[in-house]
């Protein structure tokens, strides 16, 4: 077993024991807890004090992504993410160096840096049409995956995209 699985075994078991401890006997005649089961075999209980109470066991434990999907999707992820730093880094050097001539002018690229940010926005792009290309293939697949977390990547691959197309209408680049 490797050392990501033993991880996600003994989360599994502790939460599995966490969740035990505050179910008093269930199933037993006295506490008043009826069990039944979903079609896709969740089991649910029902007291007087609580209407339902879904019990999670470590079979239910699955992982976000297959491996395949989360090194593609990380990969885009990955590029997003080096592109906004290089984004970051021209920006904070537009910035000093309109504090260091004391002007409140709009940033005044030059021919190099209106370079880099075409460059990078083709890169952002590419890597906006990559990312829904990828989502739109993990859909059709029907491939089990975490809508919540591939909903987080697909937003920061478009925020990126966006921060950089923005900069380019502010600047006219």
């Amino acid at each position: 077993m490797n050392i990501a699985n033993q991880y996600s075994f003994f989360t599994a078991v502790c939460l599995f024991s966490i969740l035990n401890l505050f179910l008093i006997n269930p199933g037993s005649a006295d506490s008043g807890i009826h069990k039944s089961s979903t079609a896709d075999g969740v089991i649910v209980e029902k007291s007087a004090a609580n209407s339902d109470l879904v019990v999670i066991e470590p079979k239910d434990f699955k992982p976000a992504f297959t491996r395949d999907t989360v090194i593609k999707l990380n990969a885009i992820v990955g590029n997003s993410y080096g592109i906004v730093r290089e984004f970051d880094k021209l920006v904070t050097e537009l910035r000093h160096n309109r504090v260091a001539s004391n002007t409140t002018e709009p940033f005044v690229l030059s021919e190099n840096q209106l370079a880099v940010v075409s460059t990078l926005a083709e890169r952002s792009n590419r890597a906006y049409t990559d990312m829904n290309r990828a989502i739109d293939t993990l859909k059709a697949s029907g491939e089990h995956y975490n809508a919540a977390i591939l909903a987080g990547m697909a937003l920061f691959v478009r925020s990126v995209n966006q921060e950089i197309s923005l900069f380019q209408q502010n600047y006219g680049v």
